[in-house]
């Protein structure tokens, strides 16, 4: 069980180039005894499930098409 503070270590990186991503942060929580580490999304939107997202995509290009 990882408790922060006394059996992990918890860091923010971004491991995009420069750090210039803000969307790419990422909570890493790290194992002190078998250096085991989690990663979680911080400030990212999930990306919504395939068949939702053609369907928004279908319907965007054909109000553009209207308009």
């Amino acid at each position: 069980m990882l408790i922060d503070g006394s059996t992990c270590t918890s860091e923010v990186e971004n491991r995009s180039k420069g750090g210039k991503k803000p969307w790419a942060d990422v909570l890493v929580r790290k194992c002190n005894i078998c250096g085991f580490a989690r990663r979680f999304p911080v400030a990212a939107e999930r990306q919504k499930r395939r068949p939702l997202r053609s369907r928004e995509e279908q319907f965007a290009a054909q109000n553009d098409k209207d308009s």
